[in-house]
C-alpha cells in the first residue's frame, strides 16, 4: 500500500532552507514512509522499558 505524503507552507520553506545533503537524506526517509509506513524492519529500533516495571523493580 502507498502513501501520499503533503508537505505545505511552513515546513516545505523549512526543507528548502536546509543544505543539500540534510534535503537528501530527509528525502529519502519520505520515501520510505511512503511506501511503509511502520518501517520496523529497515529501522533500528530499541524496544524501551515501561517506567513502572523499572520503578516497581527498585
Amino acid at each position: 500500500m502507498i502513501f501520499e505524503i503533503n508537505i505545505k507552507g511552513k515546513s516545505l520553506k523549512f526543507i528548502s532552507s536546509l543544505q543539500k545533503h540534510d534535503r537528501e537524506q530527509l528525502q529519502e526517509a519520505i520515501f520510505v514512509l511512503k511506501d511503509d509506513p511502520i518501517p520496523i524492519r529497515s529501522l533500528d529500533i530499541a524496544k524501551l522499558k515501561d517506567e513502572k516495571k523499572q520503578m516497581s523493580h527498585t
